[in-house]
C-alpha cells in the first residue's frame, strides 16, 4: 500500500502522456488515425514503464495490483471527461494492455542491482540533455517566437513561458547534479529529489508538446521552433523516465 500514493501521481501524469503523443502529429481541425495511435502508443508506453517500475518495488504479487489499479483511474477519468465513458477507447484498450504487461513483467524480471557509479552516470547524462534543452530553447525557440507575425500569436507572453520552461529545466539539473554528486549509496533526501525531478519532468515535456503542436499553424517562419519543442518534448520525456528507473535501482540497491 505505500506505493498506492506514487502510482496515483504517475497516473494523474497519464492523460498528459496521451496528449503529447497525439499533439506530436496532430493536423489542426482534423482528428486523422495516426492521431489516436499515437496517443494510444504514448499511453501505453508511459503506462507500461510506469507499472513496472512501481510493481518492482511493490513486494509480493498480491500487493502490487491496488497500486496498478489506482494508476489506471486518472486515465479513465480524463477519458471519459475528453471523449466518453466508452470502455473500447484505444487509448484505454492500449493502456490497460501494457499495465497489465508492466506488472506481470516485474515479476518475471524483476530490476537488478546496479553499482552506484552506474546510476550515477545516467543522472549525469540526464544533467546534460536538460542542459541542453534550456540553451535549445533559449537560442532556438525564442527567438523565433518574439518574432511570430500570426494573427492570434502572442510573442512576448510566449517566450517568457518558454524561458521559464528553460529556467525550471536548469534547476533540474541542479537538484540532479546535487544528488549524483552525494557520496555512497542514494540516500531517502536523494529519493524524494528524484521523484520531484522525474514529476516536474513530465508537465514541462507537455508544455513543450503543447506549444510545438500550436506552432505548427503559425505557418513555416517557425516550423523550425515547433520542431525543435517537439525534439526537446521527446528528450524531456525520456530523461524523467530514466530518473524514475534510477530511483528504483537506488532503492534496491540501499535496500539490497
Amino acid at each position: 500500500m505505500r506505493r498506492v500514493p506514487l502510482a496515483l501521481l504517475l497516473g494523474l501524469l497519464a492523460p498528459f502522456a496521451a496528449f503529447m503523443g497525439g499533439a506530436a502529429v496532430e493536423i489542426p481541425g482534423q482528428n486523422p488515425p495516426q492521431e489516436v495511435i499515437a496517443a494510444s502508443a504514448a499511453a501505453a508506453l508511459f503506462l507500461g514503464v510506469c507499472q513496472y517500475l512501481v510493481a518492482c518495488g511493490g513486494g509480493r504479487p498480491g500487493r502490487r495490483w491496488p497500486a496498478a489499479v489506482t494508476m489506471l483511474v486518472p486515465l479513465f477519468v480524463g477519458v471519459g471527461i475528453a471523449e466518453g465513458a466508452s470502455p473500447l477507447s484505444p487509448v484505454l484498450i492500449a493502456g490497460c494492455a501494457a499495465s497489465l504487461a508492466g506488472v506481470f513483467l516485474a515479476r518475471w524480471l524483476p530490476l537488478p542491482s546496479v553499482s552506484h557509479s552506474l546510476w550515477r552516470r545516467s543522472l549525469l547524462a540526464c544533467i546534460c540533455a536538460l542542459v541542453a534543452i534550456a540553451l535549445v530553447v533559449a537560442a532556438g525557440v525564442v527567438p523565433p517566437s518574439r518574432a511570430d507575425t500570426f494573427s492570434k500569436a502572442l510573442p512576448a507572453q510566449a517566450a517568457r513561458f518558454e524561458l521559464t520552461l528553460a529556467a525550471l529545466n536548469l534547476v533540474i539539473a541542479g537538484a540532479l547534479a546535487w544528488t549524483a554528486l552525494r557520496s555512497s549509496a542514494a540516500r531517502r533526501v536523494s529519493k524524494f529529489l528524484l521523484a520531484l525531478a522525474a514529476l516536474l519532468s513530465f508537465p514541462i515535456a507537455f508544455f513543450f508538446t503543447a506549444a510545438g503542436a500550436g506552432f505548427l499553424a503559425h505557418g513555416p517562419a517557425i516550423r523550425v521552433a515547433s520542431l525543435l519543442l517537439l525534439a526537446c518534448a521527446a528528450v524531456e520525456t525520456v530523461v524523467a523516465v530514466v530518473v524514475l528507473l534510477v530511483s528504483q535501482l537506488a532503492v534496491k540497491e540501499a535496500e539490497d
